[in-house]
C-alpha cells in the first residue's frame, strides 16, 4: 500500500528464516496479484543477520528499504526515505517506530527512555530530522531503516557474530567511514 506518486518503482523482498508456518505458500498466493514485484527468498541459517545478507544478495535497488515483520509502515514510508535521500544527499536514513498498544501499556514498561533507543524494537530521536553531520546521534534499528547500495559495496555485509547488536554495529561501521546517515521521523 505504499503510495510513490510514480516518483519511483520497488519491489518487495521478504526473506523467510526458517519459518514453519505458511509463510511461504501466503508468498506464493500473493506474488499472482500484488501490486509491485514480490520475491520470496529462503535462509536456512537461522538469525537476522543472515537473513539480511541474503536480502541485500538479491536485492535490486540503488537504495535498500528494511523493515521487520511485526512493523506496519505507514503508507508515506517508501516516498520519505526516498525523498530524504534525495535532498539530503543522506547515505543511510533511520525512521521512527513507535509502539502499537493493542492493550494498554504494560505496567511494568516503566522506562521512557527504553522506548526511544531499540527496546521492543522501538526508536524515536524525537520529531525533527537530524543529521550526523551535525554531529546528532541518529542511531537506527532494523524495523526502519534505509541504506544506499554503494554503502553496502564499500562496508560489507552485516556481521552474522553480532547476534541482536547487528544494527547498532552497522551503524557505527557507517559513521566510521564518514557516511551521512539522517533522521526522518
Amino acid at each position: 500500500q505504499q503510495e510513490t506518486g510514480g516518483a519511483f518503482t520497488y519491489e518487495v523482498l521478504v526473506v523467510d528464516n526458517g519459518s514453519t508456518d505458511s509463510t511461504r505458500g501466503v508468498i506464493k498466493e500473493l506474488q499472482a496479484t500484488f501490486p509491485v514485484p514480490l520475491r520470496d527468498l529462503y535462509e536456512d541459517r537461522q538469525g537476522k543477520p543472515f537473513a539480511l545478507n541474503t536480502g541485500l544478495q538479491h536485492a535490486a535497488g540503488q537504495f535498500l528499504a528494511f523493515t521487520d515483520d511485526d512493523v506496519l509502515p505507514p503508507p508515506t514510508w517508501l516516498t520519505a526515505l526516498w525523498r530524504c535521500f534525495r535532498t539530503e544527499q543522506a547515505d543511510g536514513v533511520a525512521g521512527r517506530i513507535l509502539p502499537r498498544w493493542l492493550a494498554p501499556r504494560p505496567a511494568w514498561l516503566t522506562d521512557p527512555m527504553a522506548l526511544r533507543f531499540g527496546a521492543l524494537g522501538c526508536l524515536d530521536h524525537g520529531p525533527h530530522r537530524r543529521s550526523t553531520r551535525e554531529r546528532h546521534d541518529c542511531r537506527w534499528v532494523g524495523g526502519n531503516l534505509a541504506i544506499r547500495r554503494a554503502v553496502i559495496h564499500q562496508i560489507g555485509h552485516y556481521d552474522p557474530r553480532m547476534g541482536r547488536a547487528q544494527d547498532t554495529e552497522y551503524y557505527k561501521r557507517c559513521i566510521q567511514q564518514g557516511f551521512k546517515v539522517v533522521y526522518e521521523p
